[in-house]
């Protein structure tokens, strides 16, 4: 068994979505016969080796941890505070559904 690496050496559109030079496009294991077959879309090449694809990319066909700069391009936006997700126990959600019936009622 290999450890393999899928990346675009060149920047590449695959399924409408433009990948950047360099991209971990995924990883894995299989034989080391079948290596070459996990590329499977044009622009896609396949190494042996090992990599995490949220923190490192490809440069000249050897793995290299991302910049700060590209580290901070991937992070998704944090929340606004309306959209932050919150914990409610049962007894908070009962207590507000009856306040809100007990609003309701008084229309």
């Amino acid at each position: 068994m290999a450890n393999y690496i899928v990346y675009c050496p060149n920047d590449c559109e695959i399924n409408g979505k433009k990948i950047a030079a360099g991209t971990i496009r995924r990883t894995g294991i299989c034989s080391a016969g079948a290596i070459a077959q996990q590329a499977v879309y044009p622009g896609e090449v396949t190494l042996e080796g090992t990599a995490n694809d949220v923190t490192q990319k490809i440069a000249e066909g050897k793995v290299v941890d991302k910049t700060p700069a590209e580290l901070k391009k991937n992070e998704p936006p944090s929340p606004s505070k309306e959209d932050r997700p919150i914990l409610v126990t049962e007894r908070q959600w009962r207590q507000l559904q009856e306040r809100l019936a007990a609003v309701e009622s008084k229309r």
